[in-house]
């Protein structure tokens, strides 16, 4: 604006001079207004600069501003949580160490079939912590059978024997564990044959297990551990063990047991809420004939907020209730939901 001004006054100036002395002073004012017009066009040069200085320097405020944020704090690696990367509730699965957290309830069915032998077992469990690293748990088994073995058509619905336990959390984002120990209470009752194929079909298709839930009218006091590690930000190892001891209560025939199971496995976080995984298990027994029993255990869970999905399945790898596929052997599928609250 100031050099369209200045050129337009000088051009008028031209206009009305007629004389020497006026063509002067009109060439002074002539010079001056080209003398204001480059002025006016310095400026406006100068302006343009601290414009554009002042945008660059904006932008690179801004471009460093993203590239802090983006090389701020990264969101907590997926093993890093403090959930645990368990396939069960009775293993863990809904358990946190958060403080936040107060309790769980959970809802598991075991399936399986074959030609004369149908078996189906729910247990419902949950936990409830009475202080931030201690949980108190109530598992309550139960299990449904029918059979055709010989001479004997029959079927039975029983209720196993209840646990219950106390739990203590510890670790962090890169270690966590729980132990524990609880009563297996002598709820169940195998007074008559079908209540001996109820128990011991919901025993074969846990892989003998927690037996403690299974024995029938035997007390057992039973000590229970799990341990994970997190190598990588996704990856997790884990190791379940349980120890337990039975004493044979009312009419219940035999000596006093023991048994013992060892569990090494691995998880994998696939995202913050679907986990993959499987389990080893080697389960060994006092009493007599086949003291050991194998299965493998791959399984998969998915956490949605409050409530968490899982499904596993069991085969057993060799006698007294395997190989899982062969005439009589014994495998299992399980599906499961739990809360947490």
């Amino acid at each position: 604006m100031k050099k369209f001004r200045g050129r337009t006054c000088a051009t008028l100036a031209g206009l009305l001079l007629t004389t020497p002395a006026w063509g002067d002073v009109g060439a002074e004012m002539d010079a001056e207004a080209d003398v204001g017009a480059q002025m006016s066009a310095e400026a406006e040069g100068e302006g343009g600069e601290g414009e554009a200085e002042a945008e660059g320097e904006g932008e690179g405020e801004a471009k460093a501003g993203g590239e802090a944020a983006a090389a701020g704090p990264a969101a907590a690696p997926v093993a890093a949580m403090d959930k645990f990367a368990a396939p069960s509730g009775h293993t863990g699965a809904g358990l946190s160490l958060s403080p936040a957290q107060k309790g769980r309830a959970y809802l598991e069915l075991a399936f399986h079939t074959q030609s004369n032998y149908f078996v189906l077992s729910p247990v419902l469990g949950g936990g409830y912590k009475v202080a931030d690293k201690v949980e108190l748990e109530l598992v309550v088994p139960m299990v449904y059978a029918s059979f055709d073995v010989g001479f004997v058509d029959d079927s039975a619905f029983k209720l196993g024997n209840i646990y219950a336990g106390a739990n203590y959390l510890g670790g962090d984002s890169k270690l966590k564990f729980k132990v524990g120990g609880g009563l297996g209470l002598p709820t169940s009752s195998a007074s008559d044959a079908a209540g001996i194929f109820a128990y011991g079909g919901a025993t074969a298709i846990n892989g003998g297990q927690a037996l403690y839930l299974w024995a029938p009218e035997y007390l057992s006091m039973n000590a229970i551990g799990r341990v994970e590690y997190g190598v990588s930000d996704t990856v997790v190892l884990t190791g379940d063990s349980s120890l337990g001891v039975y004493f044979p209560i009312g009419d219940a025939a035999g000596d006093n047991e023991f048994t013992f199971t060892l569990a090494p496995g691995v998880g994998a976080w696939l995202s913050e809420s679907a986990l993959v995984g499987g389990r080893f298990m080697l389960v060994y027994y006092s009493a007599g004939g086949d003291n050991a029993q194998l299965a493998l255990e791959p399984y998969f869970r998915y956490d949605l907020d409050s409530l968490f999905l899982e499904t596993r399945f069991l085969a057993n790898l060799d006698e007294p209730y395997g190989f899982a596929f062969d005439d009589g052997g014994f495998w299992a599928w399980f599906v499961g939901a739990g809360l947490t609250f």
